[in-house]
């Protein structure tokens, strides 16, 4: 078994640092994907806290409905979660990695639109949200397993959990809240679209020098992605 550096836990926290440090710059594309994991997860919590905050102060829509929109987005995550192999073998990780931002760029639009006067469409706009959830989460997943060496796969998986929730949804929770609170919803809703928009775009931007690891995209899914499945997963 591997034994634990010396200085305690301090000389620890600073080896496996270096070591992520070292790792993130020996592989581009495992730093590209948590980096865009870490916008995604700072915007994702609009759709999760600032929707709640909204309904509830904004439309006085009852504790009920509150809860209704969370287990519409829960269920509609389900079957998305459940075929999210078939669609990655089939579309491969990124292009569902960039669509399932892209259906977050759509949600925001779309609750941007929801006025008082027809606050119950804030609901099924909600079933968006499974899916933007579970298909980014899956695909980003299953591509740093394949991405990284056997013995780092929970190392990534740990990178990923503080990029997303702990880092992306700790600092947008503070983030977007204050947004709302001075400039209100629509705002917040236009301004989440606006930068996931541009996370979409580095991220397309960033996989350019590493496409060669892909198959190339054809036909429509060009419009989704520039790559299509990893080459070992082809």
């Amino acid at each position: 078994a591997e034994q634990p550096p010396a200085g305690g836990w301090e000389g620890g926290a600073r080896t496996y640092l270096r070591r992520v440090a070292d790792m993130l710059r020996r592989d581009p594309l495992l730093a590209s994907v948590l980096g865009t994991n870490l916008v995604f997860g700072f915007v994702s919590v609009i759709l999760d806290n600032i929707n709640s905050i909204q309904a509830e102060r904004d439309f006085r829509m009852s504790r009920t409905m509150n809860g209704l929109m969370s287990t519409v987005g829960t269920l509609s995550s389900l079957p998305c979660f459940y075929f999210s192999g078939a669609l990655i073998r089939r579309f491969g990780h990124v292009p569902l990695l960039l669509a399932a931002q892209m259906l977050a760029v759509v949600q925001l639009l779309l609750h941007a639109l929801v006025t008082a006067d027809v606050a119950w469409l804030i609901v099924p706009v909600c079933v968006l949200k499974g899916a933007v959830f579970s298909l980014g989460w899956s695909s980003s997943v299953e591509l740093l397993q394949l991405a990284v060496d056997p013995h780092m796969v929970s190392t990534v998986q740990t990178l990923l959990l503080w990029a997303f929730h702990t880092v992306g949804g700790g600092v947008g929770n503070i983030f977007w809240a204050a947004v709302y609170q001075h400039h209100g919803a629509p705002v917040t809703y236009l301004a989440g679209a606006a930068l996931c928009a541009a996370n979409v775009w580095l991220f397309r931007l960033l996989l350019a020098p590493r496409a060669h690891a892909f198959v190339p995209a054809t036909g429509w899914l060009r419009f989704v992605s520039p790559v299509g499945p990893l080459l070992s997963d082809a």
